[in-house]
């Protein structure tokens, strides 16, 4: 799979992580069928293609794959992206959901980050199952250039990060350096979700943003 895919989501140093985080997703849902439901030619080195799959949990969903020929070679190209509606991405039926192995009470994840660029996107560490349809993220979050006046802004979403690109349970932006404490809203029960957070670019890339915090639920 790896040889035949550019997931912008692990980069080139990462190729231990992505070998790792593929398995582990494969050998919780396999693949079971698939069918080409559609595909177009955008150019001679862009494809669409619109396919419809079958896992083992019995959960049917239609994704949109973007494929580009890169130097004779036809690769899966996966972006940082969340895959959305109105792309093409359809659950078509929602498989069983694998039961919680987590020990936790109310704190579902935790993270403390520091040295991330703007207008970066990265995952926390750990995952976790999430239910229902509303869940509390907090914590604290700045970036080494707010005595400048340079805005803060990061956004916190829960996905599941499949091979095939992410889906999202719900998410909320943050704007502003010190404390806070948001309200999430989202919708079904997924296992084995992220936090997906995306810094604002705002007036610097520097390797200045941190910040730690939890989701509870």
């Amino acid at each position: 799979m790896i040889n035949f895919v550019q997931d912008d989501r692990y980069g080139e140093d990462n190729l231990t992580l992505q070998k790792n985080e593929y398995t582990k997703k494969i050998n919780r849902q396999s693949l079971t069928d698939y069918k080409i439901i559609d595909s177009q030619v955008i150019d001679e080195n862009h494809q669409q293609i619109n396919a419809e799959l079958t896992f083992d949990n019995g959960e049917i969903v239609q994704v949109p794959f973007s494929l580009e020929n890169n130097n004779d070679t036809w690769k899966v190209h996966i972006s940082y992206d969340s895959l959305e509606e109105e792309d093409g991405y359809e659950v078509i039926k929602e498989g069983k959901q694998i039961p919680s192995s987590s020990t936790l009470a109310t704190t579902k994840v935790s993270w403390d980050f520091s040295g991330r660029a703007g207008g970066s996107t990265f995952y926390s560490t750990n995952s976790f199952n999430i239910s229902g349809t509303s869940a509390t993220i907090s914590g604290t979050q700045t970036h080494g250039y707010v005595s400048n006046g340079w805005p803060v802004s990061i956004t916190y979403q829960v996905v599941k990060k499949h091979w095939y690109g992410d889906t999202v349970w719900g998410g909320v932006t943050v704007n502003g350096s010190g404390s806070f404490s948001k309200s999430i809203s989202g919708t079904g029960n997924m296992n084995d979700v992220n936090i997906k957070f995306k810094t604002a670019q705002g007036n610097t890339s520097s390797m200045a943003y941190k910040g730690n915090g939890k989701l509870t639920q």
